[in-house]
């Protein structure tokens, strides 16, 4: 294993594969190595765009599968590229929804005059007004929602984060630290759960 400028990978014979992000020193095996060795390299190809004429790709990335289209060879413009939802993965994508995440972020008008956009985060899907966003309950939300909903969303007081006063419940708990006493909980940080 070796980290590179795009983050740690494992080598074999010459042969490389990305790490998955998240995955903590202790987890990577050598048969967790050879099933990340073995796994398809490169990139799917899904068609062409109607639109454009550009060639759509799917590929699996550092921090996870995405599609993205192709650029003539020295194009100073940069590719659109979206990541897969949560519901896809690389071997069934098709070039449909391919074109459907490539529309992403989307505009969907102005609220007091500044621009709202629907948009999937690291955290999940969301729609954003200036520097004000709100989470949106599915994916699929990002294709169907409109300016008006949006506009019901921000005229409610924000449920997480900073803004929602205290922090979140833990997601389970525990037991007591034997050496301690304290209660041991299992709590959301970013993108995934942690023990304190």
């Amino acid at each position: 294993m070796r980290v590179g400028r795009y983050g740690p990978y494992v080598e074999r014979d010459g042969q490389r594969a990305n790490v998955p992000e998240g995955t903590a020193p202790d987890e990577l095996t050598p048969e967790l190595a050879s099933e990340l060795l073995s796994r398809p390299s490169g990139e799917k190809i899904l068609g062409t765009d109607p639109q454009t004429g550009k060639t759509i790709v799917a590929k699996d990335g550092r921090y996870g599968p995405y599609v993205t289209e192709q650029l003539p060879d020295g194009a100073s413009a940069k590719p659109r590229t979206a990541s897969l939802l949560k519901s896809m993965d690389l071997d069934s994508v098709t070039l449909d929804d391919a074109l459907r995440l490539l529309t992403l972020p989307r505009t969907l008008g102005e609220i007091d005059g500044e621009p709202v956009t629907v948009q999937n985060g690291r955290y999940g899907p969301y729609v954003k007004k200036g520097t004000d966003s709100r989470s949106l309950e599915s994916e699929e939300q990002m294709f169907t929602v409109t300016v008006d909903q949006a506009r019901e969303l921000f005229a409610q007081p924000k449920t997480r984060g900073r803004a929602a006063g205290g922090a979140a419940a833990p997601l389970r708990e525990l037991g007591e630290d034997t050496a301690t006493g304290k209660p041991i909980v299992l709590k959301e940080w970013q993108v995934r759960p942690v023990r304190d």
